[in-house]
């Protein structure tokens, strides 16, 4: 399942009438942010597995404070040194989503290829968030719900447990545009989108465990040059 939740609007054209004239109008949106959506398929399968793993590691392995507040943080390298067979999985879909999200904007991934060069796991309870942070000069990031669901706020207008994106625009509503956007979390939901855009995640009210793979992409030439 794919979606994007900003996207470049088609030109729209009407047609304005005086009384001595008619005149085409041409409205053109610019400055559009792709934010790509994803359910991972065979997720089901591995996420007894991936919360076993990552549960683990948190109550073993020295938090690696960055943005979180209240929750355990992995370093950086997820994806390195000989992960257990839950985090290959993850890292390699993550790769293959984005490769197929991205196409379009990297001529086909002919002679490029997207790729996992940081990866980390988050986990929290009650109170656990983070504070508002980009991921530049990294050209992608992501993140994969491993157990969320329960952690956000069933109320569309409480934003508690979900990610909210903000409006790069910094006068958003000047361009009759939301000044940001929020997402609530499902278990096996994929979310890809520019390093550059600023976001935050919303304290958890829940008793609930809130467990996450976040990534960043580069964008890579490729070892051999496909025919």
């Amino acid at each position: 399942m794919w979606a994007t939740a900003a996207t470049l609007a088609p030109c729209m054209l009407a047609r304005m009438t005086t009384a001595d004239t008619t005149a085409r109008l041409e409205l053109m949106r610019h400055f559009s942010v792709p934010i790509y959506s994803a359910l991972l398929e065979g997720f089901t399968e591995r996420r007894e597995e991936l919360l076993r793993d990552l549960t683990a590691m948190s109550r073993t392995v020295p938090s690696h404070n960055v943005t979180n507040r209240n929750s355990w943080h992995s370093a950086p390298d997820l994806h390195l040194g000989g992960p257990p067979a839950s985090v290959r999985w993850a890292v390699a879909t993550i790769e293959q989503i984005a490769a197929t999200a991205l196409a379009d904007l990297y001529d086909g991934f002919r002679t490029l290829e997207p790729r996992v060069v940081e990866s980390w796991a988050v986990v929290g309870g009650t109170g656990a968030w983070h504070t508002a942070h980009n991921h530049y000069p990294r050209a992608w990031s992501g993140v994969l719900y491993v157990s969320a669901e329960q952690c956000a706020a069933a109320d569309t207008n409480d934003r508690s447990g979900k990610i909210e994106f903000l409006n790069p625009l910094s006068v958003a509503p000047a361009f009759y545009s939301a000044g940001s956007v929020a997402y609530a979390p499902k278990d096996g939901l994929l979310l890809l989108f520019p390093g550059a855009l600023q976001h935050m995640v919303h304290p958890n009210a829940t008793p609930n465990e809130r467990v996450v793979i976040s990534f960043n992409l580069d964008i890579a030439r490729r070892a051999r040059v496909a025919s």
